[in-house]
């Protein structure tokens, strides 16, 4: 069943192999961190309905809302990556320790 659903934009100045790769063989966050490691990012996180192509690709009811993880990252004044991870809400939940 799926779990997520991600939008992502890469900075092809810092990534220009990105859609090269084999993520089957490296995680695309392992190859990003290998070539320009993240010097900060920042997260937002909503409750969102999904539009209809998300839903399907998500096996959603009609009105189920996600949870909606917006995450910039920089490297230098450059940002790296822009991504929206779309989480079914009855198949995801956070959890926080300190």
């Amino acid at each position: 069943m799926p779990i997520q659903y991600e939008d992502r934009y890469t900075n092809p100045r810092l990534f220009p192999e990105y859609l090269q790769q084999d993520f089957t063989v490296e995680t695309p966050n392992h190859y990003m961190v290998r070539l320009a490691p993240i010097q900060r990012a920042e997260f937002r996180i909503d409750a969102q309905k999904p539009n209809a192509t998300i839903r399907r690709v998500l096996e959603m009811e009609i009105g189920e809302p996600c949870l909606l993880v917006s995450r910039r990252t920089w490297v230098g004044n450059s940002v790296a990556t822009a991504v929206q991870l779309w989480h079914p809400s009855s198949r995801f939940h956070l959890v926080g320790k300190m």
